[in-house]
């Protein structure tokens, strides 16, 4: 196990990016094997090949900052699921978005028609609950 470590020490190890891109290789490679075609099954092996790259690498400052790139679009991708999948479970509430400066605003359902006034832009919105 010391061998192992020894030959760790320095490089990039595993970090988010790198296990991405071994799903990813994993997502393509099941969607190849439905396919059928032969050479397309190696197609997988870019992103396996990259991830692998990436752990063994000794360039560990660059690796990192490709990680944070990666972690700064991934984080955006999934808070702008979390607030799409929130908005579609809460029954109780209605969600405006303000023209002006595209804040989420949410009002109470079964008001009727209401005017919104957006806390941070001060803009009115008229809509239906």
């Amino acid at each position: 196990m010391n061998w192992l470590r020894n030959f760790m020490f320095g490089r990039n190890g595993v970090d988010h990016l790198s296990i991405a891109a071994v799903l990813l290789g994993l997502l393509i490679s099941i969607i190849t094997s439905f396919i059928g075609i032969p050479y397309l099954r190696l197609l997988p092996l870019i992103p396996y090949g990259y991830g692998f790259f990436r752990v063994l690498s000794r360039n560990v400052y660059k690796r990192q900052a490709e990680n944070r790139k990666f972690l700064s679009f991934w984080l955006t991708v999934k808070s702008r699921f979390n607030n799409w999948n929130t908005r579609r479970l809460d029954k109780a509430h209605k969600y405006f978005t303000c023209p002006s400066c595209k804040a989420s605003l949410r009002v109470p359902r079964g008001k009727g028609k209401v005017i919104i006034t957006c806390p941070r832009c001060r803009h009115e919105i008229t809509g239906k609950t």
